[in-house]
Order: structure tokens, then sequence, then C-alpha cells
């Protein structure tokens, strides 16, 4: 039977090349084996989809993990946030970034910027930056 270092490591080798679509096959193999997926292993399937732009599963990945009782790692939302920003769904990820700001996210307000400016309007990036709910986007 496997192990679960087996599907970590399998994890891994699909995050690494983006084979979204094995992550999703493996979750569903350790849930037949009646296991629950580690933070770890969501972690590595979300991070392989938000190399392919695959927001609403990440999304729902991340969504089903804390629904679990797991705190996602910083660098489990920073790859939701990339999905949806891929994807051009900038206000989603906006939506996204007091989560990770909560987690210790520190993003660089610059390339998040750059990065939402080609989702949306140049009127909508300066209604997000005017937004005083974002103070890592007030000037030191």
């Amino acid at each position: 039977e496997p192990q679960a270092f087996h599907f970590n490591q399998a994890l891994r080798a699909c995050e690494r090349s983006s084979c979204w679509e094995q992550c999703i096959q493996l979750l569903q193999d350790l849930r037949r084996l009646r296991k629950a997926p580690s933070m770890l292993q969501y972690h590595s399937s979300i991070s392989a989809m938000g190399h392919e732009s695959q927001w609403s599963l990440a999304c729902h990945l991340l969504g089903e993990a804390e629904r679990g009782g797991m705190a996602a790692r910083p660098e489990t939302i920073e790859a939701v946030l990339n999905a949806c920003l891929l994807a051009r769904r900038p206000q989603l990820a906006w939506s996204l970034l007091p989560k990770a700001l909560a987690r210790g996210l520190t993003p660089d307000p610059s390339d998040l910027v750059s990065s939402l400016y080609h989702g949306i309007t140049w009127q909508e990036v300066l209604r997000l930056l005017d937004d005083t709910s974002h103070p890592w986007l007030q000037a030191s």
C-alpha cells in the first residue's frame, strides 16, 4: 500500500511539471485509500494548478483544506493568487489578499499592481490603490 511519502513525492513531481490533472487523480487515490490529504499535498496540487491558471480548482482545493481544519501556508495562498492573476481574475486575487496577509505573505505591491493592470481598467487599479483596508500599500 502506498504511503504518504510516495504520494508526497508524486505530487511534488506533478507540481514541478505543472501536471494538475494528475494531482487531482492522486488526491482522489488518497481519498479512496481513506486518507485525508495533508496541507503539503494540497499545496503541491494547488501550486501545479497555479502554474496553469486553474484558478477555480485552486480556490476549491484551498477551501477544502481550510474546511478540513488546515491553515494554508503563505506560499499556497500565493499560488492561488497567481492562478487568479494568470487567468485574468484580478478582483478575485485582490479579495484573497487579506487572507494572504494574515498568513504572513508580503506581496510586492508593484508586482501585484502590474499584474492587476493587465486584467482590469486603470480606474479600477486606482480605486483599489485608494482602498485603505490594504495597509501594505500605504507609503512608509
